[in-house]
């Protein structure tokens, strides 16, 4: 479901943060500073937190089976759709002036799958809250109908549905911010979105090997190049696409004036491509840590127990080094910057730079997790020993 989420949300890249004036850094301007230090650290907490759910998912789901992984033919060809995508979008706003009734369908849309990321984001942290007797989820079987057009996305046949009471309170609030949305597009209610959207994105997406992630990134990376330096399709597209596909700051916060605020965004695709690849690295990490028997032992240790997670670590920091680069990129020329052209090096630099520190070139190459083992149970123990003979 969250892979045609995921395919819309890398066509919207960064936009331009609002340059310092000509007279020096005014009240303006230090909103900026702000804007840019709120931006890094709202991209940051998504691709933390979906890259510890990625880990999780994959330990919980422990039959191959049960993992979705992006093929290398996939990853070719995820920026050709993608600039399909793109160019219809541009031609339906641009040439066809169809922006209202665009916005209306895909906001519709965004509305529709954003309750239930938001739902399913939120739903284990209200858990702490309640007892358990509220957490315990009532199970029920249906017979879902074959319907024209929707059985695209839901299979017809017998469905099963886990709900909970903090699973409901979950989707009432998402509700409540979805329709806070729709009615006032305020910037709270659209980040709120947005990084829930991130966070699904990094936890589901599955990239199965670094060949695969260094495809899906370098060919992103040619698709930003050329969107924002060759054309004005991109920029169009951005400006004109209303809907939470990006994370907004304003730069007057508390809105001194009367004129209409401005914002710095920052386009979820700059979150979530190079996110799924440092979800990958901690995978890696915890592989490595798995095959010295040093791995947490349960799900609850993955953040608390002291583990080596160089991989992870390296790249959480290039990324941000790539941000700050980009950051000031945009306020040196003045002008719209495709993120993607700084974090791609960054994230790819920071693993091979990684694996040449530690030796590892060729094990991180080779790694490919169809047989990667995540069973922390003591017949994943006896598995791990067989692969270290």
């Amino acid at each position: 479901m969250f892979d045609s989420i995921l395919f819309m949300l890398c066509q919207i890249e960064a936009a331009p943060f609002l340059p310092f004036g000509p007279y020096g850094p005014t009240y303006k301007d230090s909103m900026t500073y702000l804007g840019c230090l709120a931006i890094i650290l709202m991209a940051l907490f998504p691709i933390y937190i979906g890259s510890y759910l990625s880990l999780h998912n994959a330990i919980s789901s422990r039959n191959k089976e049960e993992r979705e992984t992006l093929s290398a033919t996939d990853a070719w060809m995820f920026p050709l759709i993608g600039s399909a995508g793109l160019f219809t979008l541009y031609l339906l706003f641009k040439v066809f002036q169809l922006t209202e009734y665009v916005n209306l369908l895909l906001t519709s849309y965004f509305m529709l799958f954003g309750i239930v990321a938001l739902a399913t984001s939120i739903s284990p942290f209200l858990e702490s809250f309640f007892p358990s007797s509220l957490t315990t989820p009532f199970t029920t079987q249906f017979n879902f109908p074959n319907i024209p057009l929707l059985s695209y996305f839901i299979s017809p046949g017998e469905k099963q549905i886990s709900i909970s009471f903090t699973d409901v309170v979950s989707y009432i609030i998402a509700s409540l911010v979805a329709v806070w949305y729709t009615l006032t597009k305020h910037w709270i209610a659209n980040n709120l979105l947005g990084i829930a959207f991130s966070i699904k994105g990094v936890s589901l997406i599955t990239l199965g090997s670094f060949k695969v992630g260094m495809i899906l990134l370098g060919g992103l990376f040619l698709y930003d190049i050329f969107w924002v330096f060759a054309t004005e399709v991109m920029v169009t597209v951005a400006k004109s696409f209303d809907a939470p596909v990006k994370l907004l700051f304003p730069h007057d916060l508390f809105h001194h004036t009367n004129q209409k605020n401005e914002f710095s965004m920052l386009g979820l695709g700059d979150i979530v491509m190079p996110g799924v690849f440092i979800a990958l690295c901690l995978r890696f990490d915890f592989n490595r840590a798995f095959s010295r028997g040093s791995y947490p032992k349960t799900l609850g240790d993955l953040a608390r127990k002291k583990w080596r997670r160089p991989y992870f670590q390296t790249n959480f920091v290039f990324y941000v080094l790539g941000m700050l680069t980009t950051l000031f990129v945009m306020h040196f020329f003045k002008a719209a910057q495709p993120a993607l052209l700084y974090l791609v090096p960054a994230c790819i630099g920071g693993a091979l730079l990684t694996a040449s520190r530690l030796n590892e070139t060729k094990r991180m190459f080779l790694f490919d997790e169809e047989n990667a083992i995540y069973d922390t149970s003591k017949k994943g123990k006896r598995r791990r020993n067989k692969a270290k003979k």
